[in-house]
């Protein structure tokens, strides 16, 4: 009886180029490539095997660092009200919206907290600013603050998990709820007050408004 030997599709060289490429996949899996520069967009692809080695610390030094969580919030200047407000963006990022790996943390992670550079940074923050603006003003879904925006803020705000054996709730995105009193808040990225490096500022985006 003679045997048959399964074989994959496409010609040798397209079978090899495959396992070759699989291959170099199962490798960043295990290696995790640094998050900056060049590596940023291999990173946000490979590290499915680092989160929970790789858990986010709370404290300022080693004697205050613990264990904890970050979440990443949005607010927004209400030209109306003349303050900074919650803002709830999942309207706007509605796939897997209630939870960390939604496209927002994500890219605000990637490309804004660990940017290549401070101009990368800047490019992707104006770029989700002016994506905030152009579907709140034409969406009119609700997020929360009503009415013109001026601006928004970015910032990272880090809960310490407790000690060892605390009950840790599980997480849910609430992005309009009020900030724990022992988180630790980073802004990091803010609407400039006046126009700046080819960016429409508060003043310019609020003109006209009592």
């Amino acid at each position: 009886m003679k045997l048959e030997v399964a074989r994959g599709p496409g010609p040798m060289p397209v079978r090899i180029a495959v396992a070759v490429v699989a291959g170099l996949y199962l490798l960043a899996l295990v290696l995790q490539p640094a998050q900056r520069g060049w590596r940023s967009p291999i990173a946000y692809f490979t590290t499915c095997t680092g989160l929970f080695p790789q858990a986010d610390w709370v404290g300022s030094d080693e004697a205050t660092k613990v264990p904890g969580a970050k979440e990443f919030r949005v607010e927004a200047w209400s030209c109306d009200r003349n303050r900074w407000e919650a803002f709830d963006p999942e309207p706007y990022f509605p796939i897997q919206a209630d939870d960390k790996e939604s496209r927002l943390p994500r890219m605000i992670h990637f490309y804004i907290e660990l940017g290549a550079s401070a101009a990368d940074e800047r490019a992707t923050a104006h770029a989700l600013e002016d994506f905030l603006f152009e579907h709140h003003d034409h969406d009119g879904a609700d997020d929360g603050v009503p009415g013109k925006l001026g601006g928004i803020r970015l910032s990272r705000v880090a809960t310490p998990f407790g000690a060892v054996g605390d009950n840790v709730p599980r997480y849910r995105y609430e992005p309009l709820a009020a900030v724990p009193a022992d988180a630790r808040v980073t802004v990091l990225y803010q609407t400039q007050v006046n126009d700046h490096d080819g960016h429409v500022g508060i003043r310019s985006r609020c003109k006209g408004v009592p």
